[in-house]
């Protein structure tokens, strides 16, 4: 077996909006990495995986084979395999060996021999990847969280307010500030979308590094990976991926937020900004009355599905959500049945 395919998978994490899918695509596009769809693979089934005298059994990992197989995110993937097909041959001794050969199906079909994945909200499934793949890589891409904010007012998904997007933001920067505590240089990288932006060539080679990997330069700010055609698919909040790479967006909060906008995001998340570099534009010092807290709650509750059913691209999101609730209750179901079935 090539020694290259024995190189632990990596794990690019972040707020959503930070730029993560942009750092996909670039890394898509070396010739010896593949990065399928998001695939929440741990978000999804780690209840699953974590249940060791569970999965140990071999009907058991037929079953979480299939219900994996059959996911809406990976079966976006298009890897045409049934899951006995997937399963024939040696049979899976651990999870681990499951979703290995599940990216590597779609890393040969690429013609690359290494695979990561990106999943921002896997920034809360650290220590369940760890327990799985204890050698992975993990890749955090973080952005000003008041960019992050304008950017999620622009587009149909993630919190409409400030206050919002604020407690999103500091809630994944926490996660993953936690999990740096709890690991060392050689298995987490923290790189600025700010740096990405601005010069790509120079952080693409320190996270090449990073994964042992030789970086091959693609020249300035050409993304022509698969990866970059299915995100321009999906829908007009990855339009960002059709220009080339740019500063345009950093700092966009300071014209897009009013300056009591501003006050109240760091007031809720101006320690973690200035712990990460991002110089603060106020006191940080706000009190937000109940005016304003239920000015937000109908803008995250009520205006923000709103404004998706609006959209072709919001319609099809809150379809492709309500599919995914649909397979996560099947599955609970299946495999609870499953361990109530004779000779259990």
């Amino acid at each position: 077996m090539n020694a290259d395919i024995e190189k632990p998978p990596f794990f690019i994490v972040g707020c959503p909006r930070s730029g993560t899918t942009l750092l996909q695509v670039l890394l898509d596009n070396q010739p010896s990495i593949s990065i399928p769809p998001e695939s929440h693979i741990f978000a999804n089934f780690s209840s699953f995986i974590q249940r060791p005298t569970d999965v140990d059994r071999p009907e058991e990992m037929h079953f979480l084979a299939q219900q994996m197989l059959g996911a809406l995110r990976i079966e976006e993937w298009g890897l045409s395999v049934s899951a006995s097909e997937f399963c024939a041959g040696a049979p899976f001794e651990n999870p681990a060996q499951l979703i290995d050969r599940l990216f590597r199906l779609y890393a040969e079909r690429e013609g690359k021999r290494r695979w990561g994945d990106k999943t921002p909200q896997h920034a809360f499934f650290i220590n369940d990847i760890k327990s799985v793949f204890p050698e992975a890589r993990f890749i955090h891409l973080i952005r000003d969280g008041r960019d992050v904010a304008e950017s999620y007012k622009r587009v149909f998904i993630g919190p409409q307010s400030i206050y919002g997007a604020a407690k999103r933001w500091k809630n994944y920067v926490n996660a993953l500030d936690d999990a740096k505590n709890d690991l060392d240089a050689e298995h987490y990288l923290e790189i600025r979308f700010e740096d990405l932006v601005s010069n790509p060539d120079k952080q693409l080679a320190k996270i090449l590094a990073f994964l042992d990997e030789e970086y091959a330069p693609t020249g300035d700010g050409e993304m022509e990976s698969h990866a970059r055609k299915r995100y321009l698919n999906i829908g007009s909040h990855h339009g960002s991926l059709a220009k080339p790479i740019s500063k345009a967006k950093i700092g966009v909060f300071k014209s897009a937020f009013n300056t009591r906008e501003v006050q109240i995001f760091e007031s809720i998340a101006g320690d973690e900004l200035s712990s990460h570099g991002y110089s603060l534009q106020t006191n940080g010092d706000a009190r937000i009355s109940i005016s304003e807290h239920a000015k937000f709650f109908v803008q995250d509750q009520v205006l923000r599905y709103a404004r998706k059913f609006k959209s072709a691209n919001g319609r099809k999101q809150l379809g492709r959500d309500l599919i995914q609730a649909r397979q996560k209750t099947a599955r609970k179901l299946g495999h609870l049945w499953l361990r109530l079935s004779p000779g259990r």
